[in-house]
Order: structure tokens, then C-alpha cells, then sequence
């Protein structure tokens, strides 16, 4: 029907129709040339073959008192002279196979990543979160993984901690009901795009967390504060800036996947759309839910089912599961003035890890804290704000001078070197503040070994704050190292070397004897 079509088009443009009027010499093509010639599915075929479309024309322009003789019936006309050969192949603007497995392989450009709209998977791992949280422009914070929510592994996370981000394996059955909260105070994002639970759950503890945020999440924080739930997670996931930050670590395979998983739920929505409306049931009425069952121990894995991120914040004097897939907060408990929240929010993790057989890792629980490195440095900072007030107290007492000069020297100089060093400016050093207690404690003091050994320990402190700091870049340069290793893909390689043994005919040999 569309060569028909075009053979209709063509004879409203020329005035006449296509049949067969009388041909001259220079028309004496045959029907099947013109056909190829005018069913090109690109607009570029007519200027790549000149010599078919001249006489297309002309044709045309020599059948004026033709009748029609049936357009329907010409879809494969016969040859007039069986043996001419068409004397230029028409060029095929299809694209070959060849061309879709180079397009697949081919690595993932920044501009594919700006471009695509989709949303790729995340793994539950650290170094990844702490790389987007920096690019969104957090800073001074680290997220980092528990092992066990015991007290003495919830003691050695560094202090303050923000958020919890849980991961387990999502299942339908699990949300029953549950009246959710309408907290102005609390700020939730619903989510609304697939593979997006990471994101969602990282904003939904930031944004209730005195944390520095960076200009591009406060415009949108300000942007969204008076959206409901469900608008502020469209507006989340049609964030440019949040998506291709999000993507940054997906390879070219991540997106056709994730493509090809959208397509397939599209169909399985349609088909079972189109088996509702076959069965006559048109009933808009809801159906009660029966009463929920108990929850029964999983003692087996199913890998159909996906995993979840949800956050748990301390927000507004109680603490939240905030989920995105949920319609609202849900209020896990209040927090007393000497408790600490995340007691109150171990109850709901420990009844989330209990619904599996015990021993099964299909959870994982990881920290939103501040960042070890600026610990370090605040604490850096503080030691030679301490040194300058013990200086101070020391003025003029020629015993202490004495044994501070045969002792070690404080080993950071506080130059503009040292500074940058330690992420730190002169600025930062005037206004880091020194408890109270210690200028106390050391006015109080007439002995000089007593101030002595008050320097003695301002080193050590400050040898310990280096090194906390160099450990901590330590850590962030294994981070990169495996965003790196995430980011690389191999594949177009590996497909060029593949077609290079082929080539050779060796492929072939290769899979014989492997069978």
C-alpha cells in the first residue's frame, strides 16, 4: 500500500497517472525499475539515482491521455524485457546489522548521557554514591557501609550520622497499608521513574540534613518546596543535572537494557490491558483487599524480584522511613534528647532482615555521615588554634620554653602550603572554634611540666589528625579507582577482536573445540 500510495502522490504532482501510455525511446524503462526508484524509503534515494528519476519524469510526461489500470494490482508488474539487467542497483538507506552491533558497542559518549532520559541501576557500592553526592555538589559528607547494627559497630561510624540508606528485596506484599504522615517539616520526593530509588533516597536525607548542598540542589530544593510528594519526584527525575550525574557510571549496554526493560513492561501492560477490556469487565469499582497475612520467612531468592533503596532520617524531633514508592513519611518513632536516633530506627531494619532465613544476604544497610576527612581537618584546625593559646599561657616561662625546645616540634606548619594541603585556609584557622575547657584548663596551670605535657598531647593530636586526613585521601583515591574501573567499557574492543579472529576463519575452530 505505501508503493501504491507513492505512485498516487507522484501522479497528483505531475498532473497525469501512471499507465500504459505509448513510450518513446528514451522512456523505454521498465515498470520495475520505476517502482524501486519510487518506493526509496529515504528522500536521498531520488538524488543518488539521477538516471531512473530522469526518466521517471519523463514517463510521466509522455502519458498524458493514459487511463488508470488499476494502481492496486501493480505492486509486482510484469517485465517487459526479462533479460535487461537495471543498470544502477539502488543504494539501501537501511541500516545493516553490522552497523546496530557497532552502534550498541560503541562506548557512551557525555552527550549520550546528557541526551538520554532513562534511569540505570545502581549498585549498593559506597565508592559510587560518594562520587555522585560530590558531583551533585554535597559536600563534607561520606557514605559508608555497616556491617552489623550492633552498638559497637554503630559507635565507630563517624559522628554525625544523617541517614540510613537500606537496601533489600522489594516485594509487593510488604506494603500493606500504612498510614502515612503529611510533615510539612519532612521533605519527601515520591519516585516516579524506575532504577531512580538510589537518587531519590540520597535527596530525601540530604535535603533533611544541615549539610552544605551546592548551588544547583539548593535552586531545586527552593524550586520544590511547596510541590506535593508526587510532583516534587517528577521533578526529580526530570532533573537533567540529578540524571546525567545519576548515569555518569553507565556503559552504552546499561542503556539498551534499561530500554529494552521499559519496552518489555510497556508490552506485558498492553497485553494485560487488552485481556481486561476482551474479558467485559468494566467495572471501576475497587475490590476490598482481604485482611493481610501474616509475613512468612523467605528461605528462597528470587531474582525476578528487584531491590529497593529507601532512606531512614532523623527529621522534626522523630525519625522517618522515608520510601519513594510509598505515598508518605512514615513515622518510625520519636527521639528523646539523650537518645540516639538510630535506636530507633534498628526495630524496623532488624524486622526487614527477619522476613529471610537467617544467614541470607539479601540486604544492605550503608551510612550518610559526615565525611572523615572534614573531621580531620576541623580537628587539625583546632590543634593549632590550641598551640597558639598554649603559647600564649607559656609567654615568658623559661622552663616550659626549655623543654618544648628539646622536644619534637609540632609537626604541621601552618604556611599556605601546609593549609592547602589539609583543605584548609587562614580563615578556617580563626574561626574554628576550641572548647572552653581547655582555656580553662590550662590558665589554671602555675607547673611547667603540666603545660609541657599539655603540648606533648596537642602533637600526638596533631600527628593523629594528619594521618586520619591522608587515610581519608587514601580512601577517596580508591573510590575513583573503582569509578574508573566501573566507567571503562570494553566492549567495542572485545567486538573488534572478535571480528578479527573471524576474519582468519578461526572463530569457528575456536567454538569446535570447546564443544
Amino acid at each position: 500500500m505505501a508503493l501504491t500510495r507513492r505512485r498516487r502522490r507522484a501522479n497528483d504532482e505531475h498532473g497525469g497517472v501512471l499507465g500504459d501510455g505509448p513510450k518513446t525511446g528514451e522512456s523505454d524503462a521498465s515498470l520495475d525499475e520505476i517502482a524501486v526508484a519510487s518506493a526509496s524509503p529515504h528522500p536521498a534515494a531520488s538524488r543518488t539515482q539521477p538516471t531512473t528519476s530522469w526518466k521517471r519524469k519523463r514517463l510521466l510526461g509522455d502519458t498524458p491521455g493514459a487511463t488508470d489500470v488499476g494502481l492496486d494490482i501493480m505492486e509486482d508488474p510484469p517485465r517487459r524485457n526479462p533479460k535487461r539487467k537495471v543498470a544502477e542497483p539502488v543504494a539501501s538507506h537501511l541500516p545493516v546489522a553490522g552497523d546496530l552491533l557497532r552502534e550498541a558497542v560503541a562506548p557512551v559518549t557525555s552527550d549520550d548521557i546528557r541526551e538520554w532520559t532513562g534511569w540505570c541501576e545502581l549498585e549498593s557500592e559506597p565508592a559510587f554514591f560518594n562520587v555522585i553526592l560530590r558531583d551533585y555538589g554535597v559536600r563534607d559528607v561520606k557514605i559508608q557501609e555497616i556491617f552489623s547494627i550492633d552498638d559497637d559497630s554503630l559507635k565507630l561510624l563517624p559522628q554525625p550520622v544523617y541517614g540510613l540508606i537500606f537496601l533489600y528485596q522489594y516485594y509487593s506484599e510488604d506494603y500493606e497499608a500504612v498510614e502515612p504522615s503529611d510533615d510539612s517539616q519532612v521533605w519527601f520526593a515520591n519516585q516516579t521513574t524506575d532504577n531512580a530509588c538510589a537518587t531519590v533516597a540520597m535527596m530525601n536525607i540530604i535535603m533533611n540534613s544541615e549539610v552544605e548542598i551546592g548551588p544547583e540542589l539548593e535552586a531545586f530544593k527552593k524550586a520544590t518546596m511547596d510541590m506535593s510528594y508526587p510532583l516534587r519526584g517528577h521533578a526529580l527525575s526530570m532533573n537533567d543535572h540529578l540524571r546525567a550525574i545519576h548515569n555518569s557510571l553507565t556503559r552504552r549496554l546499561d542503556h539498551l537494557n534499561a530500554d529494552l526493560l521499559i519496552t518489555g513492561e510497556v508490552d506485558k501492560f498492553e497485553t494485560s490491558n487488552k485481556r481486561r477490556k476482551g474479558s467485559g469487565n468494566t467495572s471501576t469499582g475497587r475490590k476490598k483487599k482481604p485482611p493481610a497475612k501474616p509475613k512468612k520467612r523467605r528461605t528462597k531468592f528470587d531474582p525476578d524480584i528487584a531491590f529497593h533503596f529507601v532512606a531512614i532520617v532523623p527529621a522534626a524531633g522523630s525519625v522517618w522511613e522515608l520510601d519513594g514508592l510509598k505515598s508518605g513519611p512514615v513515622h518510625l518513632g520519636s527521639v528523646e534528647a539523650s537518645t540516639n536516633w538510630v535506636d530507633v530506627a534498628k526495630p524496623f531494619i532488624e524486622a526487614r532482615m527477619q522476613q529471610f532465613e537467617e544467614g541470607a544476604v539479601y540486604f544492605n544497610v550503608m551510612a550518610l555521615c559526615r565525611s572523615p576527612l572534614a573531621t580531620a581537618s576541623t580537628a587539625l584546625a583546632q590543634t593549632v588554634r590550641k598551640f597558639s593559646l598554649l603559647s600564649q599561657r607559656a609567654e615568658g616561662d623559661s622552663e616550659f620554653l626549655s623543654l618544648a625546645a628539646k622536644a619534637e616540634p609540632p609537626p604541621f606548619v601552618a604556611d599556605d602550603e601546609g593549609l592547602c594541603a589539609f583543605g584548609l585556609t587562614p580563615k578556617d584557622i580563626e574561626q574554628v572554634e576550641v572548647e572552653p575547657e581547655f582555656a580553662a584548663r590550662i590558665s589554671g596551670m602555675t607547673d611547667a611540666a603540666e603545660l609541657f605535657a599539655v603540648y606533648e598531647e596537642l602533637v600526638t593530636a596533631q600527628k593523629m589528625a594528619m594521618g586520619e586526613y591522608k587515610n581519608e585521601q587514601t580512601a577517596m583515591h580508591m573510590d575513583e579507582h573503582r569509578l574508573r574501573g566501573r566507567k571503562m567499557d570494553n566492549m567495542a574492543a572485545i567486538h573488534r577482536w572478535l571480528e578479527a579472529i573471524a576474519g582468519h576463519g578461526k572463530l569457528e575452530e575456536m567454538a569446535k573445540d570447546t564443544q
